[in-house]
């Protein structure tokens, strides 16, 4: 098994009231991203996005989103949660992700990752709230990103082989 050093903060929030396995955290990135598959399963209307610019990073050419939509976040459990609202653009984006949680929803919910201990730590209205990161999913995530680097599973299957 891969190292903390080098494994992802993958981790499992409840968006739009749903247990979204297969997040990121990425404290690098300026942006919020959820798949349009993802975005498919929420069952919103795409009558609720607005519309949004292109924006690049996520692969070798630009990505153009479907739109952005406004979406409720929460860390935690039903004893210690936080909860913020989130800007996520909608986008067909080929990443072993469900979804991307950026810099910017960080300062939102005032949350700091180590990723020395795996461990997002930020507060709540009852104690610090430390979010565990899935290991597993981690593990899972660097392997599918290390096999679509190598060409080893083309980027059109990817996103069809991720677990809700």
């Amino acid at each position: 098994m891969a190292g903390a050093r080098v494994l992802p903060l993958v981790t499992t929030p409840t968006i739009a009231n749903i247990k979204l396995h297969h997040v990121l955290i990425d404290g690098g990135a300026d942006l919020n991203v959820i798949s349009c598959t993802t975005f498919k399963q929420l069952q919103i209307p795409k009558s609720k996005l607005d519309p949004s610019r292109a924006f690049s990073g996520v692969g070798p050419h630009p990505v153009y989103p479907v739109g952005t939509i406004s979406l409720p976040v929460t860390f935690g459990t039903e004893e210690n949660f936080r909860t913020e609202n989130v800007q996520f653009d909608v986008a067909e984006v080929n990443l072993p992700f469900n979804a991307i949680i950026g810099r910017l929803a960080l300062y939102r919910f005032m949350a700091v990752a180590h990723y020395g201990y795996l461990v997002l730590k930020m507060p709540s209205p009852a104690v610090i709230l430390t979010v565990q990161v899935d290991q597993t999913a981690a593990v899972v995530a660097v392997e599918k990103l290390h096999a679509l680097a190598t060409g080893l599973i083309p980027a059109s299957r990817l996103e069809k082989r991720i677990p809700f």
